[in-house]
């Protein structure tokens, strides 16, 4: 397992398999953070990327509007967020 340090938390480097509806595993890495300050939200256009990738997957809908439902900041930087948000034009 791996550390880092970012600005915002400390996150773990962890291995997992990951299954399909169909049976398919494939291994991969995901971050989990391991210290969090909750009054921290994430951008707005980042949790889009969120939402996006989900419906491109099949995530059932309860867990969308979960997702939905997440409360986000808009990004100071106008330019960073026109950016990331023209990925889907």
């Amino acid at each position: 397992m791996g550390w880092a340090v970012t600005q915002i938390y400390l996150q773990a480097q962890k291995r997992v398999t990951v299954t399909d509806a169909l049976g398919n595993s494939v291994d991969a890495f995901t971050y989990c953070a391991t210290s969090t300050d909750p009054s921290l939200l994430p951008h707005s256009w980042y949790l889009n990327h969120v939402i996006v990738g989900a419906k491109e997957t099949g995530v059932p809908a309860v867990y969308l509007d979960a997702m939905s439902d997440t409360p986000s900041q808009e990004d100071p930087d106008r330019k960073r967020d026109a950016r990331e948000r023209a990925i889907y034009k």
